[in-house]
């Protein structure tokens, strides 16, 4: 699916959307990121995490994962831009038992070790420019939507692109 953003409000609608729909179907705890740098990652995650009741979500570009707790529930924030190699995203940050965790777990820049994350059952998300502030995201699902050409959930009047 893929949508064109005009506002950082209809970014929101969609990251809001995304977790609402995660949290009715939860078939799939986790979300890949990806785009160009300043493409609205970790702002796209911002939001789905405010979805949740969780304020104060950095950039976890240092960190590697940013680790939150809302009513007795682990959320993760990941970001494996600065890391080298999967082994120590494994070793040092426990990742293969974060993803396996059933918490809610969004990682960005996943394609650069597409080979450890597409093991996993994901929701892909790719965000890039379009013109000036307008963004273009596309979404996977893991489960396939039986010849439907419109999203699995209320995006609220967003301009849906199609699949």
């Amino acid at each position: 699916m893929e949508f064109k953003l005009n506002s950082l409000e209809e970014t929101k609608r969609l990251a809001n959307s995304l977790a609402q729909f995660l949290k009715k179907n939860k078939t799939c705890s986790l979300i890949y990121l990806n785009g160009e740098m300043g493409a609205g990652k970790t702002t796209f995650a911002q939001f789905f995490f405010e979805s949740f009741g969780i304020e104060g979500v950095n950039s976890p570009t240092y960190a590697i994962i940013n680790t939150y707790a809302k009513e007795g529930e682990l959320f993760y924030h990941g970001d494996v831009y600065r890391a080298e190699d999967v082994e120590s995203l494994v070793e040092e940050a426990a990742l293969e038992e974060i993803m396996q965790s059933g918490s809610i777990v969004i990682i960005e820049w996943t394609k650069k070790f597409s080979h450890f994350f597409e093991r996993f059952l994901h929701v892909r998300v790719d965000i890039s420019f379009y013109e000036g502030n307008i963004r273009h995201v596309s979404m996977d699902f893991p489960l396939p939507q039986e010849g439907s050409t419109s999203p699995p959930f209320d995006c609220f009047h967003l301009q849906f692109l199609g699949e």
